[in-house]
């Protein structure tokens, strides 16, 4: 409270306030309230429309435009008074409105500015372009993208935020009706997802693991090989495919059919034997018919080394294993099931082997075989494979 008495004044009830406050007079005189101005006595004015005054203002000159608008007021004819502020402005009070700083807007009667979408208010209460991974709907807020999902630079909107490499989007209508952010799946067995909405199904007969982005991720199923991303080749005769890009071949001595996937289905070739493309020489007197297969030759037949089928010994005849016969007398039998009568002037026994056991006949001398010649003159060859005897003195050999 503030007294405009003069203490030497013998009539202080003729004394008015000073300016700046206001009262009935007399004694006591109080401060002029806010929003007010009060040029002295006991008039208080209330200030113009859209304006504020400090407490203690005496004049109208001291009543500013409030804030949302900016003008000037007083009493000259150029004092209009108080205006809204315009869009893109801020008005804080007083007689300018400032424009807007740089990626920020303001709707009309604004007091501060706020950021446009995009953009966001950082530590400084500067508007930032909004950094991957969130979006910025405007209003200096920033929001993170849904969980594995991002976005770009700038973006305003959670849908512009979209599943990340590995996974898709199952539902996207649903999610843009309801106006959440996007629901990301990981990417299913047998796709690749490239990132956003879709799962791009692999080729026919390859596959990808869980959460697969790139094509070059599809690979060959096994049983098939080349590039997955483009087309798979059913896997040829001689190789095995695991899977993948390339075939394996077969290990030395063995053979696969079409469609292995594995080294088991190497099967050895005919005339070995072994297992998952581990071959071994069939040995002799067996016979080995592929795979892991030994059979012994049956009774009466053999075999070399690495034979995939027997034949009847030698001394033994016939086309049938099973059923070989021995060799009949006058002929020789060397194996595989062949028979040869002996040569001229010739016998064999039962079961001979080669023409050598075809020895010479009666009146006939050799080694056997292919030699066998007449006796000579005054010898005489009595019995089948023996040797020359001459003949006793003053006699004649008799003719066979």
């Amino acid at each position: 409270m503030h007294t405009a008495q003069n203490v030497f004044d013998l009539k202080p009830d003729l004394l008015t306030c000073n300016p700046g406050t206001t009262g009935t007079g007399g004694e006591w005189c109080e401060e002029c309230k806010a929003n007010m101005f009060c040029p002295g006595g006991q008039v208080t004015l209330r200030c113009p429309p859209h304006t504020v005054s400090m407490p203690g203002s005496y004049k109208k000159s001291h009543c500013k435009c409030a804030p949302r608008f900016h003008g000037a007021v007083g009493n000259a004819k150029s004092h209009r008074g108080c205006v809204p502020c315009p869009a893109n402005f801020h008005c804080p009070g007083g007689n300018t409105a400032l424009p807007c700083p740089a990626n920020s807007e303001s709707e009309a009667s604004a007091m501060v500015c706020k950021c446009v979408s995009g953009y966001f208010n950082n530590e400084l209460g500067e508007c930032q372009e909004c950094p991957c991974g969130f979006w910025c709907p405007g209003g200096g807020l920033i929001n993170a993208c849904p969980p594995n999902t991002n976005s770009t630079l700038s973006s305003m909107r959670v849908s512009d935020c979209s599943c990340v490499e590995g996974f898709f989007q199952p539902w996207p209508q649903d999610d843009l009706e309801q106006g959440e952010g996007p629901h990301c799946s990981a990417c299913f067995q047998g796709a690749f997802c490239p990132g956003g909405t879709v799962a791009v199904p692999c080729t026919s007969n390859s596959q990808s693991a869980i959460g697969s982005w790139s094509a070059d991720d599809c690979m060959c199923s096994a049983g098939y090989h080349g590039s997955g991303s483009h087309v798979c080749h059913l896997c040829q005769p001689g190789y095995y495919c695991p899977g993948g890009r390339d075939p394996v071949p077969c290990p030395d001595k063995s053979l696969s059919s079409v469609g292995a996937v594995a080294v088991d289905g190497c099967g050895c070739v005919p005339g070995y034997t072994g297992t998952k493309g581990v071959c071994l020489v069939c040995p002799i007197g067996s016979y080995c018919t592929g795979g892991d297969s030994v059979l012994h030759c049956p009774d009466k037949s053999t075999s070399d080394v690495g034979a995939s089928k027997c034949a009847c010994a030698a001394g033994y005849r016939g086309s049938d294993v099973f059923a070989c016969q021995d060799c009949p007398t006058d002929e020789y039998c060397p194996g595989t099931g062949q028979e040869a009568p002996c040569p001229a002037n010739s016998h064999s026994r039962q079961d001979a082997a080669t023409a050598r056991e075809c020895a010479c006949a009666k009146g006939f001398t050799g080694t056997g075989g292919t030699d066998c010649v007449a006796c000579p003159s005054n010898t005489y060859c009595p019995a089948v494979g023996a040797l020359v005897h001459n003949c006793p003195d003053n006699t004649c050999p008799q003719l066979p």
